[in-house]
């Protein structure tokens, strides 16, 4: 094959469809339209498919103008992929925000004041605790677990003060399993993991070193710590949201890299 067949040949359909994997991609607007028809995107109307592809009726109908495979094909599923996304997130996350106004709301509960004088007074009772890095009494200390996490656990209750918010841990968990008027959008699986990513970074932020005889009722939050849930619960959403566009993205795919559709309710207008 010479250079100049080669290339032509390389920048056919069917070419860029053999490189990808594919049997036959569509090689006109009309057999697109059809497609994406056939797929269920939009109304087998030519007015609906022309505002989806953003394309005129002219060159919708003409049989012989040819598209762009490979752009037309990554635009078209950026475009599916983002009515998708906004789909899911019209549907479910009226219901995702409500959950988080009910968290925010529970938690106004308890609002401290005077919480910056309050955490002052627990900063120096943590100075009266920590002996001095250089003194005798320094390696005792620091090799004593329980009473390092004890100090780290007031470092957590000083912290929470200052911002205001001083949570108890087991009623936080209360709180987020507990009924609340609305439908739930997070499985209860899911909120005990965001629970754990909450407490997971409360370990490695205050340093705990034996978080495993820590008595759940020991541990206070503040508004990092309820911010951090609140961010693994997104996460969650972000997640689902995802999961729904790859699942119908890996649905409608098929429609357009199959050898041909079943009908093709455009061409014939």
């Amino acid at each position: 094959m010479s250079p100049r067949v080669a290339n032509a040949h390389e920048s056919t359909p069917e070419f860029e469809a053999s490189m990808s994997g594919s049997l036959v991609i569509p090689a006109t607007w009309g057999d697109l339209a059809s497609r994406i028809c056939e797929a269920g995107l939009v109304e087998p109307t030519v007015d609906d498919v022309c505002d989806y592809l953003k394309i005129s009726r002219e060159v919708l109908v003409d049989p012989e103008i040819a598209r762009s495979p490979a752009n037309d094909i990554y635009d078209l599923r950026r475009r599916v992929e983002q009515d998708l996304k906004r789909e899911f997130v019209e549907t479910h996350g009226e219901t995702a925000d409500e959950f988080g106004a009910y968290i925010d709301e529970r938690v106004s509960a308890w609002a401290v004041e005077d919480g910056e004088v309050k955490g002052d007074e627990i900063q120096r009772q943590i100075d009266t605790q920590v002996p001095d890095r250089f003194s005798d009494e320094w390696s005792d200390y620091y090799n004593d677990y329980r009473r390092v996490d004890q100090t780290s656990l007031l470092c957590l209750k000083r912290d929470a003060l200052h911002s205001g918010v001083e949570v108890p841990l087991i009623d936080f968990v209360e709180t987020v399993f507990a009924e609340y008027k609305g439908k739930q959008f997070f499985t209860k699986d899911e909120l005990a993991g965001s629970i754990g990513v909450m407490v997971d970074d409360i370990i490695r932020k205050y340093v705990l070193r034996d978080p495993e005889q820590i008595k759940v009722e020991d541990v206070v939050l503040g508004k990092d710590q309820v911010d951090e849930f609140m961010y693994a619960t997104r996460e969650i959403f972000r997640a689902k949201t995802n999961k729904h566009v790859r699942q119908n993205w890996e649905r409608l795919e098929p429609f357009l890299y199959a050898p041909a559709p079943s009908t093709y309710p455009l061409l014939e207008r």
